[in-house]
């Protein structure tokens, strides 16, 4: 219940305190998060190993191709190589326009292809505007085959998937809640999947451009999540509720044991409290008091925010 984290409360009083320093120190965050990059000690092995300097625009496949030096991955699930009981479930948040249609229709096509033998892949469509599924009955025998659960729940993304959580789902390894306007038609998942199991974390990212005309439209709102070409993956103190990548345990605490968590007419400032959230119900020791060590960005495997 809310009463376990009584901080919450503080935290929300700060929040406008928070996001101007986010905005003031974006550049000393980015250099935080590069200091803890997981990617660098990698690197420095590459050019010592290989007597080369590597550039910035080194990226996971050329490290090992080219040097071939063991995987950055200890555990078994290797990326591309998933253990066989990783399931995912994907929840959408979705409208009745065709540009949202066509853009989920492609992602969970791809999203099928690409973790196949990988992951068990379900997935959740909320239909949140007052349209529902129209628009969609003409994608009827596709929808049968590739969407397994569906509602019709009005709100912000968060609101519904408190209204819609299932207790089932904690039988998912991961939880993926998206906007209609992700794009990862490009990105390597059964990677993005892997590399968020080897850090341990208990939130994760892949790191992400945005689409725009302008270079305002195109300006990401945390920095830290724009892709660094020089690491693997990054402990972060900041997980957007655009994209996140959850435990189901870290989604039981903040949608049902902490009700409250979710406003009705907003998500702001959820994502300036969970990473510490979970790092204090699920970490041990020191790791209680860093909400870092609860998060990551996945720079190995961007994506795009298509910015509808």
């Amino acid at each position: 219940a809310i009463e376990q984290y009584p901080w919450i409360s503080l935290a929300r009083s700060m929040l406008v305190g928070l996001n101007l320093l986010v905005a003031f120190s974006s550049g000393i965050l980015t250099a935080f998060c590069e200091d803890v990059c997981d990617g660098s000690s990698l690197l420095q092995q590459v050019q010592v190993a290989s007597g080369v300097a590597v550039g910035l625009d080194v990226k996971h496949a050329d490290v090992h191709a080219r040097f071939s030096l063991p995987g950055p991955i200890a555990t078994q699930e290797t990326a591309g190589e998933l253990s066989p009981s990783c399931s995912l479930l994907t929840y959408w948040a979705v409208g009745a326009e065709n540009r949202s249609l066509m853009l989920v229709r492609k992602n969970i096509d791809y999203l099928r292809r690409s973790l196949a033998g990988h992951c068990r892949v379900d997935v959740f469509l909320n239909h949140y505007t007052q349209e529902g599924l129209s628009g969609w009955e003409r994608e009827g025998a596709w929808y049968a085959m590739n969407v397994q659960f569906s509602a019709e729940q009005e709100g912000y993304k968060f609101q519904t998937m408190q209204k819609n959580w299932r207790a089932s789902w904690s039988n998912y390894s991961w939880v993926w809640a998206l906007d209609e306007d992700a794009d990862f038609t490009m990105t390597d998942l059964p990677a993005f999947l892997a590399y968020a199991s080897e850090s341990k974390a208990l939130l994760a990212i892949p790191a992400f451009t945005q689409a725009g005309n302008t270079p305002a439209e195109r300006e990401l709102t945390y920095k830290i999540q724009a892709p660094n070409a020089s690491c693997l993956y990054r402990h972060v103190p900041i997980v957007e509720v655009i994209f996140a990548l959850f435990r189901p345990a870290v989604l039981d605490l903040i949608l049902v044991k902490c009700p409250n968590c979710i406003a009705e007419n907003t998500t702001w400032g959820l994502d300036h409290t969970w990473c510490g959230m979970a790092a204090h119900e699920f970490l041990e020791g020191d790791a209680k008091k860093d909400g870092t060590r609860a998060c990551v960005v996945v720079d190995a495997t961007p994506m795009v925010h298509a910015n509808f």
